[in-house]
């Protein structure tokens, strides 16, 4: 279960850094295209 929750941070905190990026560069639009492209939907 370690290594599930190591995982888990690793993805959550990569997320938010690309999010932050996204919203640096104002193209946070892009961000979400992307992540509903890949089949998820904000709740």
């Amino acid at each position: 279960s370690v290594l599930n929750t190591i995982h888990n941070l690793h993805f959550y905190l990569d997320t938010i850094s690309r999010i932050r990026q996204f919203i640096e560069l104002h193209h946070f639009d892009e961000f979400l295209a992307e992540v509903r492209k890949a089949g998820f939907t904000p709740s």
